[in-house]
């Protein structure tokens, strides 16, 4: 074996080398971590960029998802406020049609009394005003058609007009052939006075032939029941 006095030259220029290789490893392992740490940090900086790219998408369909959102949150809003002012309105409605139905039951009565009365008024009114005119005399006494009967003077009111004596005998005008003075002063009724047209002309006299309405020869109708 080789001691250190023997060959100190190639002792030493051993552990140079020695050390010379172990320098080039560690420089070796050195630019491989390196060399790794690089193309790692590259590989993890393309894909911090791709994730950041893939969260600005994100955020930006988050943004338009919300805003939508709030649209379709606003028009609901809209709607929910129009049908709760429609419903509180019909429900307004529907109290006031409560109330008028109400109002109606309670006037029905009142409104079929009134009519009565008035209609007995009427009647009543119709019989003083009538029993007033027999007697009244008239003068020369024209009708619609233009005919004139003088020293006209009044007989009767009846359902369908007015019965008067003149200077040739008696008469019966039917009350549409008067001047409407005498419609809105004698009350005339259009339903009484047609039943009464209808019961006379059937009536055995109107049907041999007898005149009703103006024959100064033809005697006094009937007195009415």
């Amino acid at each position: 074996m080789l001691s250190n006095e023997d060959h100190p030259g190639v002792f030493t220029f051993l552990v140079g080398m020695v050390i010379v290789i172990m320098v080039g490893v560690v420089l070796s392992m050195m630019v491989n971590g390196r060399l790794k740490y690089s193309s790692g940090a590259a590989e993890l900086h393309l894909e911090l960029n791709h994730d950041a790219g893939e969260i600005a998408d994100l955020t930006a369909q988050f943004d338009e998802k919300s805003r939508l959102f709030d649209t379709a949150a606003s028009r609901s809003r809209g709607i929910s406020d129009a049908n709760r002012k429609i419903s509180e309105q019909a429900e307004t409605v529907r109290r006031r049609l409560a109330q008028l139905k109400t109002s109606r039951n309670q006037l029905v009565p009142e409104m079929a009394s009134l009519a009565d009365q008035f209609s007995a008024y009427r009647e009543n009114y119709r019989q003083k005003t009538w029993t007033a005119a027999i007697g009244e005399k008239l003068g020369e006494f024209t009708l619609r058609n233009g005919r004139i009967y003088h020293e006209a003077v009044i007989s009767r009111v009846t359902d369908v007009g007015l019965e008067i004596h003149h200077q040739t005998g008696i008469v019966t005008v039917q009350a549409s052939d008067l001047e409407p003075k005498f419609e809105e002063r004698f009350q005339w009724q259009d339903a009484k006075r047609w039943g009464r047209l209808n019961k006379v002309s059937e009536s055995p006299a109107a049907k041999a032939g007898g005149t009703l309405v103006d024959d100064p020869a033809a005697p006094p109708p009937a007195p009415e029941p």
